[in-house]
């Protein structure tokens, strides 16, 4: 069980509820998914991101040995 002590969290959780139609749980549920999901891809963006530039850096590495 959550509580809020935090009245603009309710308040935002009822307005989110109230315009999609939701039950406040199911706006909550929705609400943290869609969060969780954006953040899963923003870091998997920034390993990949990483990835390439670590391959990058060792294939520059490489040709500079033919150079």
């Amino acid at each position: 069980m959550l509580s809020f002590e935090d009245g603009e969290i309710v308040d935002l959780a009822r307005e989110l509820a109230a315009l999609s139609g939701e039950s406040l749980a199911a706006a909550i549920r929705s609400a943290l998914e869609e969060k969780l999901g954006r953040e899963l891809l923003r870091r998997d963006a920034e390993r990949g991101l990483a990835d390439r530039l670590d391959r990058l850096d060792h294939s520059e590495a490489h040709i500079s040995e033919f150079v």
